[in-house]
């Protein structure tokens, strides 16, 4: 169903996923006729908190376990932006990711290793020593992925030479 242009329409959709599993949802055109998806919740429209990076990360993630038996690792990453070939910014975003995928990090993902991160965004809010609000952006990552090869890890050690 393609609605007419400058009128806002909405299309309720259900998708069947892997496992048979269903995905409710709503694709709402709005006046310049494109797609966006929105989950309905309690009778109110909610954009997904979604996002995917790909980057190298800065330093070793930093590894903490606590008490309670929970494990987090936090580290960042650079993403470039390429304007041209001479303009080029690098963005840095602040990752954090719990349990499993923790330990995973803590256990294979090195300095300089190229890794895909899912998860979504979210903003810790304080106020600072002299009493100024701050905000700090995150990813709180579901999945940490290399996308590299095995030397893309940082863990990759060579097979040992034997002298004849």
């Amino acid at each position: 169903m393609s609605p007419s242009p400058g009128l806002a329409s909405i299309v309720h959709k259900s998708v069947t996923c892997a496992g048979g599993s269903v995905a409710l949802g709503t694709l709402l055109y709005n006046e310049h006729n494109q797609k966006q998806f929105h989950r309905l919740v309690n009778g109110r429209f909610v954009m997904p908190n979604s996002v995917v990076i790909v980057g190298r990360l800065g330093q070793d993630p930093e590894i903490k376990y606590f008490e309670t038996g929970s494990v987090k690792a936090s580290f960042s990453i650079a993403v470039d932006r390429n304007f041209s070939k001479e303009n080029r910014i690098t963005d840095w975003f602040n990752v954090e990711v719990w349990g499993r995928q923790a330990e995973f990090v803590g256990e294979w993902v090195k300095k300089g290793a190229l890794v895909s991160v899912t998860g979504q965004l979210a903003v810790n809010r304080y106020t600072d020593q002299a009493g100024n609000p701050r905000e700090f952006p995150q990813i709180r990552a579901g999945d940490v992925r290399f996308v590299g090869g095995k030397k893309e890890s940082g863990s990759f050690s060579p097979e040992p030479s034997f002298a004849g």
